[in-house]
C-alpha cells in the first residue's frame, strides 16, 4: 500500500497554496513608453511602477522630485510620461453617488 505524502490528505484533495501573484517585468506599450523606460526603468523595476495609482498630481509630484534627484527630462519628454503614467496607471475615475 502506498502512503499518502507528508503533510497531504487522505481523501486525495490537496491543500490550497497561496496562488502566486504575477508581478509586471515590463510596461505596457503606448505613447509615452520609450521615455519610463529610458528614465523610470534606469532605477525602478517595472512592478514598482504598474503596482502605482495616482492622480494627476501624484504624477507631478512623482516626476518632480525624479527630476530633483537627476531626472533630466525636456518639458515634451515631461508631459508624453505624465501623460503614459496617468493612462496607463492613473487612479480609477470616481463614479458619482
Amino acid at each position: 500500500a502506498t502512503e499518502p505524502p507528508t503533510g497531504g490528505s487522505t481523501t486525495g484533495q490537496q491543500s490550497a497554496l497561496p496562488t502566486r501573484i504575477a508581478y509586471a517585468t515590463t510596461l505596457p506599450d503606448s505613447a509615452g513608453r520609450g521615455i519610463a523606460e529610458r528614465w523610470c526603468l534606469l532605477c525602478h523595476s517595472a512592478m514598482l511602477i504598474t503596482q502605482q495609482k495616482k492622480d494627476s498630481t501624484g504624477w507631478e509630484k512623482t516626476l518632480g522630485q525624479m527630476e530633483k534627484w537627476g531626472v533630466t527630462l525636456v518639458p515634451e519628454e515631461r508631459d508624453s510620461l505624465r501623460a503614459y503614467l496617468l493612462q496607463n496607471f492613473g487612479r480609477p475615475a470616481r463614479t458619482p453617488r
